[in-house]
């Protein structure tokens, strides 16, 4: 079933309301969508095509670091994949947290050294960067729905609790029937 609720855009012209809520909207809180391989060899994903339609369902953060060979990026990723973990060895299994590098050939030895988190890198197909606009070590928050929440940037700190309070935000959907609709209306 096809539903729309119509309103007036700013015009008067009756339009209806987009996915992100916006009468007249344009979607634009749906983020472009991705295939790109994960290279991190201690990653139960490793050497797969990783898509955000795969993790649907999961609340899911993308880690964007400045670079894979930066202490303040490499960090973050390790707090990161605490986190992940503290989550998932807790049965809470409905998260997933993925790294995204820019396109470029910097080694990611260090960044993945001891995590276990998926980690891709941007290619010229995917565009992630410039389709998804991050600015760098920005976190992107997505619901389990697959809609776009909020992002926060890891630059001066790491907010170990503020994080906490955003996944529980994006953990919302606990069943498919109200997903779509509760989406719609709050989480963009």
């Amino acid at each position: 079933i096809d539903i729309k609720i119509y309103c007036k855009d700013v015009n008067g012209n009756i339009t209806y309301v987009d996915a992100c809520g916006v009468c007249g909207g344009d979607n634009s809180c749906m983020l472009s969508t991705f295939s790109l391989k994960d290279l991190n060899p201690n990653s139960a994903t490793y050497d797969t095509k990783i898509s955000p339609k795969d993790y649907l369902g999961k609340a899911v953060l993308y880690y964007f670091p400045f670079s894979e060979t930066w202490n303040t990026c490499i960090s973050r990723f390790g707090s990161l994949n605490d986190l992940y973990n503290e989550y998932t060895n807790n049965g809470f299994g409905d998260i997933a947290i993925i790294g995204l590098g820019k396109n470029d050939d910097t080694p990611i030895n260090d960044m993945v050294d001891g995590r276990d988190l998926p980690y891709l890198k941007d290619d010229a197909i995917s565009n992630v960067w410039d389709n998804w606009g991050p600015e760098d070590r920005d976190l992107f928050f997505i619901r389990q729905d697959g809609w776009y929440h909020t992002k926060i940037n890891l630059n001066s700190d790491f907010d170990e609790q503020a994080i906490k309070t955003l996944i529980e935000e994006c953990l919302v959907c606990e069943d498919d029937s109200s997903c779509g609709l509760s989406a719609r209306f709050y989480g963009c």
